[in-house]
């Protein structure tokens, strides 16, 4: 009737069940895709078709809406570089770890100095003709 020339504007969700009823009625044989398609409140026969092939292949799980679209990222709360459990320092270690960033230190200083003085050296023999 009127119902099946309406112009449906919204995609319907329809639940397994549903998507099993139109099945075993197609797989009946004793009405057409079309017709079970008016009956149910599907758009068109090629819906149902679509879920009889991946009933066949898959069996009731075919008929399972998968999600749509690309998973949403999670927020994880750790950080990249998580601060590693230790347990308290002893003094010969501190003491360690102090003489470690100091010739960390100390190496950086000699290499700022080297590319200076190499930068000045430079600049004076652009100066000299």
């Amino acid at each position: 009737g009127s119902n099946g020339l309406r112009v449906k504007h919204t995609a319907r969700k329809f639940t397994v069940e549903e998507k099993l009823q139109a099945v075993k009625l197609a797989q009946e044989g004793r009405f057409t895709l079309e017709q079970i398609a008016l009956t149910l409140g599907i758009s068109e026969g090629s819906v149902i078709s679509k879920w009889l092939q991946r009933f066949k292949k898959f069996g009731i799980n075919g008929l399972i809406d998968k999600a749509k679209g690309r998973p949403t990222m999670n927020k994880s709360k750790k950080s990249k570089n998580p601060k590693k459990q230790t347990k308290p320092l002893t003094g010969l270690e501190e003491l360690e770890q102090e003489n470690l960033r100091l010739r960390a230190e100390n190496a950086i200083l000699k290499k700022s100095m080297a590319l200076s003085l190499r930068d000045e050296a430079e600049r004076q023999k652009l100066l000299k003709p």
